[in-house]
């Protein structure tokens, strides 16, 4: 775990291969998802919080290139 991490640094703006996970801090649900934003990749994040109401929606997306036959 790499602690500390700006938005400007390599292993927050880059892919990292290997066991590394980059942490910034951040004071918003907002802030966090513009840190997100900000790379290549997309929004992609994990949040560490004891305030578990703030983050309990549940969403659900499936790409597929193809149709699923029915029934599964």
């Amino acid at each position: 775990m790499l602690s500390e991490v700006t938005p400007q640094m390599p292993a927050w703006a880059q892919e990292v291969f290997g066991p590394v996970a980059p942490v910034i801090r951040f004071s918003t649900a907002e802030e966090a998802a513009a840190l997100a934003a900000q790379t290549e990749y997309g929004p992609s994040l994990g949040i560490l919080t004891k305030d578990m109401d703030a983050f309990t929606e549940t969403r659900w997306i499936t790409i597929r290139g193809d149709i699923a036959p029915y029934p599964f």
